[in-house]
């Protein structure tokens, strides 16, 4: 299902994407063995055989502008001469501002259909639909080929079309705030506030739950809200309990410690992807690619090994921060420049790229070296201190200077001596923090104040802006990213000549 991470400040961060870092250039949750077994006990021995992988010549001269824009309901042959298939999933532009994260289902399903893609050498484009009641008839349509976004088998919905076999078994849970003691059972929903989604199998559960518990009030959120929202709204304490599947959970988990599982509610439901009924050889293809290549992966949570390994696991996993500078979403495309040369090089070596984003910059180094990701592609600057840290370090694929950063209002600098008595704001694991820290060893007297560790460079600047922080650092690059959309800032002063980042 459609679950997005969270992070504060993305509205910016959209904006950005829109009118700068475009030209700047997937994780996926691994499945649970009980999914592993139950497509197992599915191949037959017919089924050891890959389907073909050629496919008839593609369509003449097919425009960039109506790739997607066709309406076909044929089978895998007549797919094939398009050159590409299309997949059907949920993504609201509401929710553009919502990265997807390690373990998310939204990208996990997207890196996997990529894969199917190229493995009968096809591209592979998806169609966003913003509500899960528009994936059927889209499909239905011919409008897309695939949906590919984790639909609860049932037995209405195997009378409007077939199934594969399964991707991952779903199991809802009741979410409460992290220092919440007082709902351990069904029975402590009376008198409480519950959020569930109103979408397919979620309807299902509202329904039950008003029937059991007559005092509980259930407040229902449209397709397109995002859980991160609804999990916001917990947290706060709006309301006092959330109905959210496994998936969804064990992804928001990852990077959120202001919520825990109560308990499961009764019953596991099969999640399976969607074609035509009249596409056999398109769902014969698919089944054998989910069997055979996932039966392949080994689930670990960490991995020391060196390329050989990683190729044997297929996977990069590259660890990173959601900035406009490395990793963002923008209107269901992912972007960034880091993000886009960790792909390419995965590309080249057959990996797929899963993208885990620490919950902190200081955090990065630990991940690594704890072997939760196998690269920090994340602009870092190489210095003695990282490098003593144990890691190592590429060669600089860019250059960027240090630039104090003011509000627009105020005049260049004209040396370091004039930062005396200003408060300069940034994160202490950042290298600016070591640069500022040379600065007072000169003898100007300034205050040198620390940011959160989750705060990026751009919500600093954004405070700077606001007039709530003095001034900060940013590099070059991220400054000139935040030009293109605003001009309530400036650059004041360059604290060092352009630096590797690596």
């Amino acid at each position: 299902m459609d679950d997005n991470g969270h992070m504060k400040g993305l509205d910016q961060k959209t904006k950005k994407a829109q009118k700068s870092t475009m030209s700047m250039g997937k994780s996926y949750q691994h499945l649970l063995a009980v999914c592993l077994l139950s497509m197992l006990l599915a191949c037959s021995t017919e089924d050891t055989k890959a389907p073909i992988r050629s496919v008839v010549p593609p369509l003449p001269n097919p425009t960039d502008a109506a790739l997607t824009d066709y309406v076909e309901i044929g089978d895998l042959e007549t797919l094939g001469r398009y050159g590409r298939l299309r997949f059907v999933n949920v993504q609201s532009s509401t929710l553009d501002t919502y990265l997807p994260r390690q373990g998310s289902p939204l990208d996990y399903n997207q890196t996997l259909a990529r894969d199917f893609a190229s493995h009968l050498g096809l591209a592979a484009d998806f169609v966003h639909v913003e509500r899960f009641d528009e994936l059927i008839p889209t499909l239905l349509a011919g409008e897309g080929d695939v949906i590919v976004a984790n639909l609860t088998v049932n037995n209405h919905r195997k009378e409007m079309i077939a199934f594969t076999v399964p991707v991952g078994i779903s199991r809802q849970h009741i979410v409460v705030r992290a220092d919440e003691n007082n709902i351990k059972t069904n029975l402590d929903l009376n008198w409480r506030t519950l959020a569930v989604r109103c979408h397919g199998p979620f309807q299902d559960t509202v329904r039950e739950l008003r029937q059991k518990y007559i005092d509980v009030d259930i407040s229902t959120f449209p397709d397109p809200q995002s859980y991160d929202h609804i999990l916001d709204m917990l947290s706060l304490g709006k309301v006092d309990a959330v109905v959210i599947d496994s998936n969804s959970l064990t992804a928001s988990l990852l990077y959120r410690q202001d919520i825990k599982s109560a308990f499961p509610l009764p019953g596991e439901r099969t999640l399976a992807w969607g074609v035509r009924s009249d596409n056999p050889e398109l769902l014969a293809a698919l089944n054998w690619f989910l069997n055979h290549d996932q039966l392949s992966r080994q689930i670990f949570d960490t991995h020391l090994d060196d390329l050989d390994g990683i190729k044997k696991r297929k996977t990069l996993r590259i660890l990173t921060r959601n900035n406009a500078a490395n990793y963002f979403l923008w209107r269901g495309k992912l972007l960034g420049f880091e993000y886009e040369l960790a792909q390419e090089f995965a590309r080249q070596n057959k990996l797929r790229l899963e993208v885990v984003v620490a919950p902190s910059h200081e955090m990065l180094v630990p991940m690594l070296l704890d072997g939760k990701g196998d690269i920090i592609a994340a602009s870092l600057t190489p210095t003695e201190h990282r490098r003593k840290s144990g890691i190592e370090f590429s060669r600089a694929h860019l250059y960027a200077s240090e630039i104090v950063v003011a509000r627009s209002t105020e005049r260049r600098l004209k040396d370091i001596a004039q930062l005396e008595g200003r408060s300069i704001v940034v994160r202490p694991s950042s290298s600016y923090w070591q640069t500022l820290e040379q600065v007072k060893a000169q003898g100007i007297n300034f205050q040198l104040a620390e940011a959160p560790e989750t705060m990026e460079t751009e919500e600093i600047i954004a405070k700077v802006a606001e007039g709530e922080y003095d001034l900060t650092v940013a590099d070059s690059h991220v400054l000139d990213i935040e030009l293109t959309w605003r001009d309530d800032i400036r650059g004041i002063l360059t604290l060092k000549e352009p630096q590797a980042r690596a």
